[in-house]
């Protein structure tokens, strides 16, 4: 019987509106030997991670619970989100928060499509069923996990979180 890898894992914040910052981890770098999205890591490994910020808002500080993380630059990237559509009252999110023109591929029915940030209204002819194809700007940040000695199977969890003026706690920010 094979043994488990011991593994980091990463949790991000997840916002819960529209004007907050998101952070992701970055599905075009954290690629496997098998060609899969990694979600989890080896102890020592590098992380990439992607903040996206809303106009108007301000980023004050990006931190992880353990190991460091720092900032590489600015990327580009395309996303398709598919969305199901039941009633016309339906607030959908996409994953990303767009930078331009959304490129629709409606399967059967289809309606027109109103964005404000990540969220999207959409009227028409209704059940629908879309694939949004967008390209979106990140900052790329790189997380060096923590280089702990784990047993085989252990997780140790280690958390991303991007903080806004109001969030930040000048007592708790690292030196």
């Amino acid at each position: 019987m094979a043994e488990t890898a011991a593994t980091i894992v990463v949790s991000i914040s997840d916002p819960a509106a529209d004007n907050k910052p998101v952070l992701t981890l970055d599905d075009t770098l954290n690629i496997g030997a098998d060609g899969k999205v990694k979600t989890q890591f080896l102890p020592g490994e590098r992380v990439y991670v992607l903040l996206q910020i809303p106009d108007g808002v301000v980023v004050t500080d990006v931190r992880c619970s353990d190991g460091s993380i720092a900032k590489v630059g600015d990327v580009s990237r395309e996303q398709t989100d598919r969305l199901t559509i039941d009633e016309a009252s339906d607030q959908l999110t996409l994953s990303k928060i767009p930078a331009g023109d959304l490129e629709p591929t409606w399967y059967g029915n289809s309606g027109s499509l109103s964005l404000d940030g990540k969220t999207l209204t959409v009227s028409g002819d209704l059940p629908a069923i879309v694939d949004l194809t967008y390209a979106y700007t990140a900052t790329s940040y790189i997380l060096s996990g923590p280089a702990v000695a784990l047993a085989g199977g252990e997780e140790w969890p280690v958390r991303v979180t991007a903080y806004t003026p109001e969030e930040a706690d000048a007592d708790n920010c690292p030196a």
